[in-house]
């Protein structure tokens, strides 16, 4: 276990959120899109390099987490796909539900997926899990160049293989964790500085076809 990660779980644990407490609304249908021309499913970014692993020992304190991912400016994407990967580029496994948002969210995991928490925020729900992937109605839409917080409502005791470069290795996008429990998302930061820290990960849908 790296020291950092016991610093940063003290923080977020000790730091809940009022919303805890509050009873979580009904699920809601997920934002979905008119139809569109769609093409084979193929990557749309992907991130290998993390070779440290962050977690927290024991499901007591394991945490939920979730990356924030840049659309290319080339095309827009239907079906999107997530899929957390190890150190080796494997996919690693699903759990839970994901959510999509539309601009940075720093509510509870327990309110991810299961509620539009905040309707001018909230995207998309993941509709399944196939193998290790978060899978997304055909009709959910990622613009191209656009930015999504693409975070999950389960935590993971496995923790996630994360970047540990001198330079932000992915300029696109920043590692979130939340939980366990009623504990808020934060974007994680390496010793309280700039944001130089993402984790394996690989976003796939169906282009738009003219």
């Amino acid at each position: 276990m790296l020291p950092f990660v016991l610093a940063l779980c003290a923080t977020a644990c000790g730091s809940s959120s009022s919303n805890g407490s509050a009873s979580v609304p009904s699920p809601t249908p997920a934002a979905v899109a008119p139809p569109q021309t769609l093409g084979p499913i193929q990557t749309i970014v992907e991130l290998t390099s993390g070779k440290s692993l962050f977690a927290v020992g024991g499901s007591a304190f394991a945490l939920a987490f979730g990356q924030s991912i840049t659309v290319p400016q080339s095309h827009s994407f239907g079906g999107p796909r997530f899929t957390w990967l190890d150190d080796k580029g494997n996919a690693m496994p699903a759990a839970g539900h994901m959510a999509i948002f539309v601009k940075e969210f720093l509510g509870p995991p327990t309110f991810v997926a299961v509620v539009q928490y905040d309707p001018g925020n909230f995207l998309a729900r993941s509709i399944t899990t196939e193998g290790a992937e978060f899978v997304f109605d055909d009709g959910v839409i990622l613009d191209a160049g656009a930015k999504y917080w693409f975070l999950a409502d389960t935590e993971d005791p496995k923790g996630r293989y994360i970047t540990l470069a001198g330079a932000d290795t992915y300029t696109g996008g920043d590692l979130y964790y939340g939980g366990p429990g009623a504990v808020n998302y934060l974007r994680v930061t390496f010793d309280g500085g700039p944001q130089q820290i993402d984790g394996n990960f690989r976003l796939s849908g169906k282009q738009i076809l003219p």
